[in-house]
């Protein structure tokens, strides 16, 4: 580069003469030192959380989009499930009762998620996941739904053996998931996403802590109490919501497109879940991103 035309345009701000070396290099080797806090501590620190909110504005529209798809989807399932329900009973009435019960987890979930209970969110999200393929059954022909929900019954068809039997008997296209990739890779990282909150651990307990901007001492301010309001942990959250809600939007169309004759615009209200979905950057890698959606990182202790 010639240093007679060469021009300087860095601005002042970004000035890093005279810095020092590897700093913090010993700080981030120990790693974070947690400050855990009551639930009514309200340090400077805390009162900083309200301005990730901004941050995050497809979190309102995650929410807002999925209560009207719940209200209005449920009841047109809830129909074409209860007109399809013909073999044997109460064989036949299993899928309703697991659509009901995907309602009921769904909704507490996103109630308690509100309220900061962001554990008892997953804890019912993985519920809600592993009734989507019950319900999905509901739509099939008795002779191919019946045997299926028998061993299921008799807990000799576990939920990953149904899901494989339903992409043998619906073969979909190879673009069917959310980011065009199969249908059966999107529903393997959702099944994934939930997989860990089965049991009480420390992958669990972390939906418990809010964490919040840490300063240059290396603090981290951990908030611990019954409802603990993390607005980065309720996003990840309010996010898994809205891809059930539109897993299940878009088994019901695939199945059952008639459904939504009497009712386009929950359709219309699907797809536009879809579109905003699509355009997250909460996950990066759309081919893996099962392991993008945890909470915020649990303290571990320190090996010596």
């Amino acid at each position: 580069m010639n240093p007679e035309t060469y021009n300087d345009d860095m601005r002042e701000e970004y000035e890093i003469r005279g810095g020092v070396r590897g700093k913090y290099y010993e700080r981030y080797r120990q790693g974070p030192n947690f400050v855990v806090l009551d639930s009514d501590a309200s340090p400077t620190e805390i009162r900083r959380v309200s301005t990730q909110a901004e941050h995050l504005p497809n979190r309102r529209i995650w929410v807002t989009a999925t209560q009207r798809i719940v209200a209005d989807l449920f009841p047109l399932i809830d129909r074409a499930l209860d007109d399809r329900r013909s073999g044997r009973e109460p064989l036949a009435t299993i899928p309703r009762l697991a659509l009901f019960h995907l309602l009921g987890c769904l909704q507490t979930s996103m109630s308690a998620n509100e309220r900061g209970e962001h554990s008892v969110a997953m804890s019912l999200l993985r519920q809600c996941v592993e009734t989507l393929f019950v319900v999905e059954l509901g739509f099939q022909d008795a002779t191919l739904r019946d045997p299926v929900i028998a061993k299921w019954v008799e807990s000799r068809k576990p939920q990953s053996e149904m899901r494989q039997y339903l992409d043998e008997i619906m073969p979909r296209r190879q673009d069917a998931g959310l980011w065009n990739e199969s249908w059966y890779e999107f529903v393997s990282n959702l099944t994934r996403a939930v997989q860990p909150y089965a049991h009480y651990t420390s992958a669990l307990a972390g939906w418990q802590i809010a964490q919040y901007p840490h300063t240059f001492d290396n603090r981290v301010f951990a908030l611990v109490g019954p409802a603990a309001f993390d607005i980065v942990n309720a996003t990840r959250i309010s996010l898994l919501h809205a891809l059930v809600v539109w897993a299940l939007g878009e088994i019901t169309q695939r199945a059952a497109p008639d459904v939504f004759d009497s009712r386009p615009d929950v359709l219309e209200t699907i797809q536009e879940l879809k579109a905003n979905l699509r355009t997250t950057e909460l996950l990066q890698d759309h081919h893996n991103w099962a392991d993008q959606i945890a909470s915020n990182v649990l303290a571990k202790p320190q090996r010596s």
